[in-house]
């Protein structure tokens, strides 16, 4: 007989901690460890060398092996945090565009009625505006990140709403242009 597991109190939407922070983390402690050890032993050596005392070699290849640890430590470190703060903004630049594109086609949906349309193709337009969504969304995304590259933050959330209701039309103007001319090929 299989046996349930112990429910916590946790509720079950909780995000889970990113590994990405984890391994920063970790590595900022290992730099730190590394750092407090190193510093012992040039003290450790630096005492040695004053009283005149023969310093071992062993222990300076392990203080100069130590060191390169650190450097090499503290530049894998580096990279990791530009690396996860690249990818924040980057994530932050998606979901901005996503919230434009979905506000866009919520005025589709909640428009009262399109005058110029005939009434029985009205909500027609409306279902194929809304399918058509996920790939006009993924088109728009990806030309309006290309425009975001090298703005200053501050500038952004203006340029993305720009960009996106620009993109937003472009798309499908090209979408219904397609299907006139499948319609009338």
């Amino acid at each position: 007989m299989s046996q349930r597991s112990v429910p916590d109190d946790k509720p079950a939407g909780l995000p889970v901690p990113k590994k990405s922070r984890l391994d920063i983390d970790t590595g900022i402690a290992e730099v730190n460890n590394i750092r407090t050890e190193l510093l012992e032993k040039l003290k450790q050596q630096k005492n040695a060398l004053g009283w005149g005392q023969a310093v071992n070699r062993e222990d300076i290849a392990a203080t100069i092996a130590k060191t390169e640890t650190l450097i090499t430590s503290t530049t894998k470190l580096e990279q990791k945090a530009s690396n996860s703060a690249s990818r924040t903004v980057d994530d932050l630049i998606k979901a901005t565009i996503c919230t434009e594109i979905a506000h866009l086609f919520r005025l589709f949906r909640e428009e009262p009625d399109y005058d110029d349309i005939p009434d029985d193709q009205d909500d027609h337009l409306r279902n194929w505006i809304t399918g058509s969504r996920c790939l006009v969304e993924e088109l728009i995304v990806m030309q309006v990140q290309g425009q975001m590259q090298g703005l200053i933050t501050h500038e952004m959330p203006v340029a993305i709403k720009k960009a996106t209701k620009v993109a937003f039309k472009e798309r499908l103007s090209q979408r219904m242009l397609a299907i006139i001319d499948r319609t009338f090929t």
